[in-house]
């Protein structure tokens, strides 16, 4: 026993959930991005720190998971982090 399924229904929701997350379909089918996602800012920001010298957000979140890390080992040299950079706020997972 098979429901109807109205398919114009489902595309609309389909569309509609793209973009909520900034998505966009093409004419071939792939999704393609209407913004730069997280993952994307945070390794532009690696990569800024690198080019430039300077801390990023990015390059401070790193050390302080390296800072956790060597907590954790029992102790060692600690990597400095600047107060200038601002880290963002914690997601809870």
């Amino acid at each position: 026993m098979a429901k109807n399924v109205d398919l114009n229904k489902l595309k609309n929701e389909i569309d509609s959930r793209k973009s909520e997350r900034n998505l966009v379909s093409s004419r071939l089918g792939e999704n393609v991005g209407t913004g730069v996602m997280p993952r994307d800012t945070f390794l532009n920001g690696l990569i800024e720190s690198w080019q430039t010298g300077r801390e990023t957000v990015s390059s401070v979140l790193i050390k302080t998971i390296d800072n956790k890390l060597t907590d954790k080992r029992g102790g060692g040299s600690k990597l400095p982090i600047s107060e200038t950079a601002q880290l963002p706020p914690q997601q809870s997972v």
